[in-house]
């Protein structure tokens, strides 16, 4: 019997098939690659070294993003219920807050059962944001 996909990837995969025009990440071949921090924003970018060495002297080697539109340097995470406990709270928000001040990222955040519920929806507020800040239809 074959895993189920991650929300994560299901929601890459369904924004890619109903967003041609505006490319997220790849979604990965195998379940590691899926954990590789920026590993997607590294294949995409020409300054892939620049990145790592980024990533490496702020510390942020272990930091995933669940959903990235780098062109826009717009994030979107997608909490689980850990995502609840203090400690997670913590770590998030300080992720937030390094990819808002160091990378100039924008930060979406929705549970994972709202994206499960209504991916259009959340794709609509995407959507919405890019028009907003970046002037994309």
């Amino acid at each position: 019997m074959s895993k189920k996909p991650s929300i994560n990837c299901r929601f890459r995969t369904y924004w890619n098939e109903n967003n041609p025009s505006i490319q997220c990440w790849v979604v990965p071949d195998t379940p590691e690659e899926e954990f590789q921090p920026f590993r997607e924003y590294w294949l995409e970018s020409g300054t892939d070294m620049k990145i790592q060495e980024w990533l490496r002297m702020n510390n942020l080697n272990n930091y995933k993003l669940d959903f990235v539109l780098m062109d826009y340097a717009l994030c979107v995470e997608i909490d689980g219920q850990e995502h609840g406990r203090p400690a997670n709270i913590q770590k998030d928000r300080k992720k937030a807050n390094d990819l808002q001040i160091h990378l100039g990222y924008t930060i979406l955040r929705y549970p994972a059962q709202t994206v499960v519920a209504s991916m259009s929806y959340v794709e609509d507020e995407i959507r919405l944001c890019l028009k907003n800040n970046f002037g994309v239809n």
